[in-house]
């Protein structure tokens, strides 16, 4: 996995996730022969038909929104952790976040 993170109000409900075991995978059929659809523009939804799909139940887990730049104190933070290569993108980051399309 190249980039993951969690946030603290979805632990709980990842813990519940991970001690679910997996299941088999569902198939995937056509409704119709192949010469009845002709090529790819011949599909139509109800071509298309899951067997064996088993959801398990659904998991709540809160939305972590925070805005696109943080605070000017955790702004302080992270800056001195970027790469020089980096200088620019500060002030183009805090640009947007006002709305600033330059």
């Amino acid at each position: 996995m190249g980039d993951a993170h969690v946030y603290k109000d979805h632990v709980e409900p990842l813990r519940e996730q991970l001690q679910r075991g997996p299941r088999e995978f569902p198939t995937l059929k056509w409704a119709r022969a192949k010469e009845e659809i002709g090529g790819i523009d011949g599909f139509r939804l109800e071509d298309f038909v899951v067997e064996g799909y088993k959801p398990m139940g659904k998991i709540e887990m809160k939305m972590s929104v925070s805005g696109l730049w943080p605070s000017d104190t955790e702004a302080s933070a992270i800056e001195p952790q970027l790469n020089s290569s980096d200088s620019e993108l500060i002030p183009r980051l805090k640009d947007l976040s006002a709305g600033n399309d330059r």
